[in-house]
């Protein structure tokens, strides 16, 4: 089954949900799900960069604020990920 997992956003959270996310990503894969990793202001994450936020450091900082274009962009992206 595919999954999105949406992790992330700009609270002061952000360290709790990509830890959260680890785990759940980890669990799920090995149950045979092929995930996709979303950060809320990121996007879909590349294998490589999912690598780093999720097994990584995390910023305490978050990120900064993305343009309503953007926003946009990326939830064209997710879903249409999501239907392939």
């Amino acid at each position: 089954m595919k999954i999105a997992v949406l992790f992330g956003g700009d609270s002061m959270e952000r360290d709790v949900s990509a830890a959260s996310a680890a785990q759940v990503v980890a669990a799920l894969r090995a149950r045979g799900h092929d995930i996709i990793a979303v950060d809320a202001h990121r996007g879909i994450l590349s294998a490589e960069a999912e690598g780093r936020l999720l097994t990584g450091r995390i910023d305490r900082a978050p990120p900064a604020q993305e343009s309503p274009q953007a926003a946009a962009r990326r939830a064209a992206l997710v879903n249409s990920k999501m239907k392939s």
